[in-house]
């Protein structure tokens, strides 16, 4: 099947979409024939090989040749699988016999199922009936997909302040945003953050960036009790680079707000991470595998 892939559909996939893929596998000895087989513009990497970057497009290749499933169990592992993608992220194996090992992998396979985003790859796959298509992307890569809208999913009102003062935020919130050399908010600001401090349930689908990570870290921190130490907010993010660029923009959004923000990063080293847990922040920033890791050794 993965032959197949690479020679019949890849190369008119890598056409469609005109952008870098990278396929992950959990072994190396896979990863060694697919790089033998896929053309050089395809990166293939291990799991742990892909742990701490993001790509574009990934393909996972959990293709089995027994009916046990090894480490496709380990959660970790799965985790750092499914949050590599950027743009789409394609799963290839006997997904049915996966899910009658595993109750997590039964659940994944029961929402695909429900949402129909599975392809039967061997009964002769059409490049184009797969959900990408090359306006998504283009607009992906150069445009914002949040267009402000003025209502909420369930038809509540949304209101828009062009200017930080309108938003209801403390003063001293206000400061820091000031101090960031930021005078008015971009537009998906102006829609999200009163939503946000409003309560309410939010889906900003933008690009990752400073404008979106702003707009998330402005109702954190004006809903933040100052008062309290200890833990208040985590936040998950699949990269180690996206974990430093957010607990910047935390810690400067928040400089006169006093918060307290930790990064938890993969590679570090586990003494200083426990160590710093323990003592408290604020908010914590993290991956989700580094975060699951400081859970397990019941720190968070």
């Amino acid at each position: 099947m993965e032959r197949q892939l690479g020679d019949s559909h890849l190369n008119d996939f890598l056409k469609e979409v005109k952008r870098r893929i990278t396929v992950i596998t959990p072994y190396r000895a896979q990863q060694h024939f697919l790089q033998s087989i896929l053309p050089p513009d395809v990166e293939v990497l291990t799991i742990d090989g892909a742990q701490g970057q993001e790509k574009d497009f990934v393909i996972v290749s959990y293709v089995r040749s027994g009916n046990q499933i090894g480490f496709l169990r380990d959660m970790r592992r799965l985790n750092v699988a499914l949050t590599r993608a950027k743009c789409a992220l394609y799963i290839i194996g006997n997904l049915t016999k996966i899910a009658e090992n595993d109750p997590v992998w039964m659940e994944l396979l029961t929402d695909a199922t429900q949402r129909k985003i599975i392809s039967h790859l061997l009964d002769d796959l059409d490049v184009s009936s797969l959900p990408v298509q090359n306006d998504t992307v283009q607009n992906f890569n150069t445009c914002s997909l949040f267009e402000k809208p003025d209502k909420t999913s369930d038809g509540r009102q949304i209101e828009v302040d062009e200017q930080f003062d309108q938003m209801n935020v403390r003063e001293l919130l206000i400061r820091g945003v000031y101090d960031y050399d930021v005078e008015r908010p971009a537009a998906v600001q102006q829609s999200a953050i009163k939503t946000c401090i409003s309560d309410h349930d939010a889906h900003i689908p933008v690009r990752s960036g400073t404008k979106k990570m702003k707009a998330v870290a402005i109702p954190i921190l004006q809903q933040l009790d100052v008062k309290v130490a200890d833990y208040q907010v985590l936040i998950l993010t699949p990269t180690q680079e996206s974990v430093q660029e957010i607990q910047k923009i935390v810690l400067a959004l928040g400089h006169y707000v006093d918060v307290t923000c930790y990064a938890c990063i993969d590679g570090i080293n586990t003494r200083n991470d426990v160590k710093r847990l323990e003592a408290g922040a604020q908010i914590v920033v993290g991956t989700p595998e580094c975060v699951y890791d400081m859970l397990e050794r019941s720190v968070l």
